[in-house]
């Protein structure tokens, strides 16, 4: 069985480390956002400031 770079450091693989919980909050937020602005612009709703 290969360690996941995510798994616990007690090597629990069921339990993840919340550094990688906050990464993936991270990356969630950052494409949502992305995808709202991508979705105003085609719209054409965008407004330049």
């Amino acid at each position: 069985m290969v360690r996941n770079a995510n798994e616990d450091p007690n090597g629990n693989p069921l339990v993840v480390s919340k550094y990688f919980c906050e990464i993936a909050k991270l990356i969630k937020k950052i494409i949502l956002e992305k995808r709202t602005k991508t979705e105003v612009v085609r719209l054409g709703t965008y407004d330049k400031v």
